[in-house]
């Protein structure tokens, strides 16, 4: 996403849609579809791609380091170091970790597998039942008792139980 061209970049009401083109090797333009990915944001989120990438034209880099050359992959390490150095986190963390932290912190809230494999790029939930599926091992229990109805079943309160 570093050398993705703004013009590749809609936002909408609900999320950034990258249509992501890649280079071709013999005239190094932006060609050939790569990824189109929906990023869902919050209205935060979307208010900071916003004002990130305000004034930009077509051709432009949706990230640019301080001289306005691309982000590069490895460019995030130093102002993650600061931003862990201010908050206290130690060891610093990395991008990926806040990619896990985001899943992690979707999969405890309830949401779906199927929209955390969707809000990460994954085609399936193979990776999110995997690395995530344990974080919500009631899921199921509690979508099953919320979407079946009740059998009519009468107990017998008769009956002494043996075992507490």
């Amino acid at each position: 996403m570093s050398d993705t061209p703004f013009s590749d970049l809609q936002i909408t009401e609900d999320c950034c849609f990258l249509c992501g083109t890649q280079v071709s090797p013999s005239t190094q333009e932006h060609v050939f579809p790569k990824w189109p990915r929906r990023v869902y944001l919050t209205d935060d989120g979307k208010a900071a791609f916003e004002s990130w990438t305000a004034g930009r034209v077509d051709s432009d880099v949706i990230f640019k380091d301080r001289f306005g050359n691309a982000w590069g992959s490895h460019d995030q390490h130093r102002p993650m170091a600061a931003a862990c150095k201010a908050a206290g986190i130690e060891p610093a963390i990395g991008m990926h970790t806040l990619r896990h932290t985001y899943a992690s912190s979707l999969v405890q809230a309830g949401v779906s597998l199927a929209i955390v494999a969707e809000a990460l790029g994954h085609a399936d939930t193979r990776m999110v039942s995997k690395h995530y599926g344990h974080l919500a091992p009631s899921h199921v229990a509690d979508a099953i008792r919320a979407h079946l109805p009740a059998l009519g079943i009468e107990i017998n309160r008769t009956v002494t139980r043996l075992r507490p």
